[in-house]
């Protein structure tokens, strides 16, 4: 068993690491592990290294999110304001490399399924603008701020630092659209729909 406190990852702000870790040969696995987000939540899930490279490490990571709240993950990665809330469940797959001094993500490839519920997509959001361009049914006036919601739900592919949505609903209750689209998840952070 392994317990690390530790306040940052990366730009994310977290509060710890726990979990068991096992070795056999040079790959290094960690089971029935918690990444603990600051304030609260966390991503659970298996990862397994190959160690022995001095320049790349090969890595696994099998994780998934159980109803973490969208405002607490945003308040964690750093993010200034609240761009999304609502409760968040999902899963993912990730295969990659490590690289000293390069985010965990820059050659990550796999498949993500993430599902958001009941809460607000605010203005500041990309997919706000998005949607307002797309829909014949979206009301600018009458969502001023933000759009509620009842339901997000998104597989998509991380491939090349961008993550490309297969497939991507909203359901709102006077809104309803099936769009695609991508976004960096290593800098630059830009989205696309």
């Amino acid at each position: 068993h392994f317990e690390f406190q530790s306040t940052r990852l990366g730009p994310c702000k977290i509060r710890g690491i726990s979990g068991q870790f096992r070795t056999t040969g040079s790959t290094l696995r960690l089971e029935k592990s918690a990444l603990r987000l600051d304030p609260v939540g966390a991503i659970e899930g298996n990862a397994e290294v190959a160690l022995g490279s001095e320049l790349e490490l090969p890595y696994r990571i099998e994780f998934q999110v159980r109803k973490m709240d969208l405002v607490d993950l945003f308040v964690s990665s750093g993010r200034e304001k609240e761009l999304l809330s609502g409760r968040l469940l999902g899963a993912g797959v990730l295969t990659g490399h490590l690289y000293q001094g390069l985010p965990l993500l820059t050659d990550a490839e796999g498949t993500v399924s993430l599902h958001a519920r009941e809460g607000k997509i605010h203005q500041e959001l990309p997919l706000f603008v998005a949607i307002a361009v797309a829909s014949d049914r979206f009301d600018p006036f009458r969502y001023r701020e933000e759009i509620p919601y009842l339901a997000i739900d998104l597989v998509g592919q991380l491939e090349d630092g961008r993550l490309h949505s297969v497939f991507l609903s909203l359901d709102a209750v006077s809104l309803g659209l099936v769009v695609s689209g991508e976004v960096g998840v290593v800098a630059p952070y830009d989205a696309e729909a």
